[in-house]
């Protein structure tokens, strides 16, 4: 087993799929357990659902408030009074202003609740009769629902992600030290999509002899901290050392199953640096975002070099001003010195 390899080895264990929850609320146990042998094998993405159950809508409140990820609430509008079930959706888009919940009125007194006038004044999703709700009816409704609660969803991720990628950048472009730059990178990316076992930032020595051959850890986090100042090498097992190669030859970023690497380089192709992490498997908004991350960073890198270069330049026009004023005067070449410098 390679050096490294006893940090990094986990097994590989079936994650299981993360269930869709939804919430039963209707004061007729029976209801609730109809409902669960209907949908009891019903999947959607291949992810199962997890029943929640409230027998009033006092209960239900308690749920909500506790559990903000439900996708799909089954409601009664006749519970402890008349209006209990419309009372419950004015509760969860006004006070808890979750607009994310499908919310599916099922009723079995409809002239308490005339269809036209509860969707013209409440924010629900559907209507549904109980005596017409047959089985199929109902795992019908169900997989439109939670297809509109995914859409829904995916794009509040994509908006938050955004802000997040935003605020990434704007922390990393403040930075214009290399090696606060890597540490910023990699904390910032930790912001965007999370790091479960750290990360790593690594350069090469020296391009122009080593072919990129020698790439060694400039800033890493977590599990990875003890390798800074390093060479990947010797560090990384098999597989990771394996796909950071392959980036940095590729000159490409580089995602597998549990980890992936970054690559970015300047408009001078003189220097490149690699991003490793070992994570779970990126979603399609997560991949995208941090598609958008390594772009801003490109960006960032290169406004590194650019203002070191401008830096540079700027240094020696001084020293030649001075050169220049020292032929007529020493004391003012030196003046010139701490002025440029200041």
């Amino acid at each position: 087993m390679a050096q490294g390899d006893e940090l990094f080895e986990f097994a590989a264990e079936p994650i299981a799929a993360e269930p869709w929850h939804v919430l039963i609320v209707d004061d007729e146990p029976a209801v609730h357990e109809v409902t669960r042998l209907v949908l009891g094998t019903f999947r959607f993405e291949d992810r199962p659902l997890q029943f929640h159950h409230a027998y009033s809508a006092a209960e239900a409140r308690q749920i909500l408030r506790t559990t903000p990820d439900i996708g799909v609430m089954l409601l009664d509008v006749v519970m402890e009074s008349d209006q209990a079930g419309l009372d419950l959706v004015k509760f969860v888009r006004g006070e808890l202003d979750n607009h994310f919940v499908r919310i599916v009125l099922r009723t079995g007194q409809p002239g308490q609740a005339p269809e036209h006038e509860v969707i013209t004044n409440y924010d629900i999703n559907d209507y549904k009769d109980k005596t017409e709700l047959t089985a199929q009816k109902l795992r019908t409704m169900m997989y439109a629902t939670l297809r509109a609660y995914r859409d829904v969803m995916l794009i509040e991720r994509n908006r938050l992600g955004l802000e997040r990628v935003i605020a990434a950048s704007a922390h990393i472009f403040s930075h214009q030290k290399s090696h606060e730059f890597a540490s910023a990178v990699l904390d910032q990316l930790g912001n965007v999509v999370g790091l479960e076992r750290g990360a790593l930032y690594c350069k090469p020595v020296d391009q122009a002899t080593s072919n990129g051959e020698q790439l060694v850890v400039a800033a890493a986090t977590g599990d990875y901290a003890r390798f800074v100042n390093t060479t990947v090498d010797t560090v990384l097992p098999r597989r990771l050392l394996d796909s950071v190669h392959r980036a940095y030859e590729r000159k490409e970023n580089l995602f597998a199953d549990d980890h992936y690497v970054l690559h970015f380089t300047d408009s001078h192709s003189t220097e490149s640096l690699l991003y490793v992490g070992e994570t779970p498997r990126l979603r399609d908004v997560d991949y995208r975002l941090v598609q958008l991350f390594c772009t801003n960073v490109s960006i960032a890198f290169e406004n590194l070099h650019l203002n070191k270069e401008l830096f540079e330049s700027q240094l020696e026009m001084v020293y030649l001003l001075a050169g220049a004023a020292e032929t007529r005067s020493r004391e003012t070449a030196n003046h010139v010195r701490r002025v440029g410098l200041i």
